[in-house]
């Protein structure tokens, strides 16, 4: 078991689901088929990094048949979050319950908030140096037409913008998609 790996997972998650709006209504979908291939990849990737079953909080889409032949596939916004919450939360409790729940409201007075973005602002320079490090490290290891090179240029390029370290892992998932980048490589490369 990598604990640093299971941490990065449960990171991304939380990113994800910070970036996953709530459902407008109790029957808001989503047809597209990237999300939850997206998420059930890394719940995957978590079950044999942890060497625990964690299937239990993959989503399985509904299917609705047309008489043309065609099949449709969704999953509703509302069960999508739910899941992906019950995993962290279930991953805090297993592995970083010495951290901050994710879920609690930060009680914090108004006197600190100043200090608090202060320490927000350098861990995020801090966070975005260590990647930017570590993808020049990556970057002289593969080849210049390779989807690692092509997913380590876009990435350092993005990470001059980033306001905060869950929109940097949102992007970096993304970018990853965007190439067609598995979460594996993404884990081998960092």
């Amino acid at each position: 078991m990598d604990l640093k790996q299971i941490e990065i997972i449960y990171r991304q998650l939380i990113a994800i689901r910070e970036e996953t709006p709530p459902a407008t209504d109790k029957v808001s979908t989503t047809h597209d088929s990237s999300v939850w291939e997206n998420y059930n990849s890394i719940v995957d990737t978590l079950t044999s990094q942890s060497e625990k079953d964690y299937s239990k909080f993959k989503i399985e889409p509904r299917s609705n048949h047309t008489g043309q032949g065609h099949t449709f596939y969704w999953v509703e916004i509302n069960t999508f979050r739910q899941k992906m919450g019950s995993l962290i939360s279930t991953l805090h409790t297993e592995y970083f319950s010495d951290k901050q729940n994710p879920y609690e409201k930060n009680t914090q007075p108004l006197i600190n908030q100043s200090f608090s973005q202060t320490t927000n602002i350098e861990i995020l320079m801090h966070t975005v140096l260590q990647i930017n490090e570590q993808l020049v490290k990556k970057e002289q290891e593969y080849p210049a037409d390779s989807t690692e090179k092509n997913f380590i240029l876009k990435v350092k390029d993005v990470l001059k913008n980033v306001k905060s370290v869950n929109e940097a892992i949102l992007i970096i998932l993304q970018i990853a998609q965007s190439v067609k980048l598995p979460i594996e490589k993404i884990i081998e490369i960092f």
